[in-house]
Protein backbone atom coordinates (compact mmCIF):
# COMPACT_ATOMS: atom_id res chain seq x y z
CA UNK A 1 0.00 0.00 0.00
CA UNK A 2 2.66 2.39 0.54
CA UNK A 3 3.80 2.16 -3.10
CA UNK A 4 0.40 3.28 -4.00
CA UNK A 5 -0.07 6.10 -1.74
CA UNK A 6 3.50 7.35 -2.35
CA UNK A 7 3.03 7.47 -5.74
CA UNK A 8 -0.58 8.50 -6.71
CA UNK A 9 -2.88 11.20 -5.61
CA UNK A 10 -5.53 10.31 -3.20
CA UNK A 11 -8.74 10.52 -6.06
CA UNK A 12 -6.65 7.80 -8.35
CA UNK A 13 -8.81 5.21 -9.77
CA UNK A 14 -6.10 1.76 -10.11
CA UNK A 15 -6.84 -1.21 -11.97
CA UNK A 16 -6.51 -4.36 -9.63
CA UNK A 17 -7.36 -7.66 -9.88
CA UNK A 18 -10.35 -8.43 -7.64
CA UNK A 19 -8.95 -9.96 -4.50
CA UNK A 20 -10.75 -9.98 -0.67
CA UNK A 21 -7.27 -8.73 0.53
CA UNK A 22 -5.51 -6.38 -2.03
CA UNK A 23 -2.90 -3.92 -0.54
CA UNK A 24 -4.45 -1.11 -2.57
CA UNK A 25 -7.68 -1.11 -0.04
CA UNK A 26 -5.33 -0.21 2.65
CA UNK A 27 -3.99 2.73 0.29
CA UNK A 28 -6.84 5.29 0.12
CA UNK A 29 -7.38 4.75 -3.07
CA UNK A 30 -10.37 3.48 -5.31
CA UNK A 31 -9.98 0.78 -6.93
CA UNK A 32 -12.15 -0.17 -9.99
CA UNK A 33 -13.46 -3.44 -8.83
CA UNK A 34 -13.32 -5.07 -5.52
CA UNK A 35 -13.86 -8.91 -4.33
CA UNK A 36 -16.48 -10.36 -6.46
CA UNK A 37 -17.50 -12.07 -2.88
CA UNK A 38 -17.85 -8.84 -0.99
CA UNK A 39 -19.95 -7.73 -3.96
CA UNK A 40 -22.71 -10.23 -4.16
CA UNK A 41 -23.24 -10.14 -0.12
CA UNK A 42 -24.05 -6.83 -0.78
CA UNK A 43 -27.00 -7.86 -3.23
CA UNK A 44 -24.54 -5.90 -6.12
CA UNK A 45 -24.36 -7.20 -9.87
CA UNK A 46 -20.82 -7.47 -10.81
CA UNK A 47 -21.08 -9.69 -13.83
CA UNK A 48 -20.61 -6.28 -16.02
CA UNK A 49 -17.77 -4.51 -14.34
CA UNK A 50 -15.67 -7.89 -14.00
CA UNK A 51 -15.82 -8.32 -17.70
CA UNK A 52 -14.61 -5.24 -17.96
CA UNK A 53 -11.95 -5.55 -15.89
CA UNK A 54 -11.08 -8.80 -18.14
CA UNK A 55 -11.12 -6.94 -21.06
CA UNK A 56 -9.05 -4.00 -20.23
CA UNK A 57 -6.81 -6.50 -18.83
CA UNK A 58 -6.34 -8.74 -21.87
CA UNK A 59 -7.26 -6.73 -24.46
CA UNK A 60 -4.73 -3.93 -24.25
CA UNK A 61 -4.85 -0.98 -26.43
CA UNK A 62 -8.23 -2.66 -27.88
CA UNK A 63 -9.94 -1.79 -24.12
CA UNK A 64 -9.30 1.67 -24.67
CA UNK A 65 -12.52 3.10 -24.60
CA UNK A 66 -13.05 1.37 -21.10
CA UNK A 67 -10.12 2.86 -19.06
CA UNK A 68 -11.03 6.42 -20.57
CA UNK A 69 -14.94 5.73 -19.83
CA UNK A 70 -14.20 4.83 -16.42
CA UNK A 71 -11.37 7.16 -15.14
CA UNK A 72 -9.09 4.15 -14.97
CA UNK A 73 -5.62 6.03 -13.71
CA UNK A 74 -3.11 3.27 -12.82
CA UNK A 75 -2.88 -0.14 -13.41
CA UNK A 76 -1.31 -2.61 -11.01
CA UNK A 77 0.27 -5.55 -12.23
CA UNK A 78 2.12 -8.31 -9.92
CA UNK A 79 1.48 -11.62 -9.18
CA UNK A 80 -1.72 -11.14 -7.48
CA UNK A 81 -3.12 -10.10 -10.96
CA UNK A 82 -1.13 -12.83 -12.64
CA UNK A 83 -2.57 -15.29 -10.42
CA UNK A 84 -6.40 -14.02 -10.92
CA UNK A 85 -5.68 -14.30 -14.69
CA UNK A 86 -4.66 -18.18 -15.05
CA UNK A 87 -7.62 -18.52 -12.29
CA UNK A 88 -9.80 -16.87 -15.11
CA UNK A 89 -7.83 -18.86 -17.89
CA UNK A 90 -6.91 -15.23 -19.40
CA UNK A 91 -3.67 -14.15 -20.46
CA UNK A 92 -3.07 -10.66 -19.56
CA UNK A 93 -1.70 -8.23 -21.92
CA UNK A 94 1.57 -7.47 -20.75
CA UNK A 95 3.32 -6.05 -23.58
CA UNK A 96 0.55 -3.61 -24.40
CA UNK A 97 0.63 -2.97 -20.07
CA UNK A 98 4.35 -2.50 -19.86
CA UNK A 99 4.05 0.02 -22.73
CA UNK A 100 2.91 2.17 -20.16
CA UNK A 101 4.74 4.78 -18.21
CA UNK A 102 6.03 3.02 -14.90
CA UNK A 103 5.60 4.92 -11.99
CA UNK A 104 6.83 2.48 -9.64
CA UNK A 105 7.44 -1.00 -8.61
CA UNK A 106 9.06 -3.41 -6.25
CA UNK A 107 10.77 -6.85 -6.73
CA UNK A 108 6.83 -8.19 -7.24
CA UNK A 109 4.98 -5.46 -8.37
CA UNK A 110 4.72 -2.67 -11.14
CA UNK A 111 2.30 0.84 -10.87
CA UNK A 112 1.42 2.07 -14.28
CA UNK A 113 0.02 5.36 -15.51
CA UNK A 114 -2.80 4.77 -17.76
CA UNK A 115 -1.68 7.30 -20.91
CA UNK A 116 -2.80 7.48 -24.38
CA UNK A 117 -0.57 9.84 -25.70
Amino acid sequence: SELIKTNTVPRSVILVAPHINHPVLLSGRQTFMGYTGRLWTHGLSYFEREQEVKRMYTEGIYAKELYTRYGIDYILLGDGERYWAEEQKLVLDENFITTLPLVAETDRKQLYRVSFE
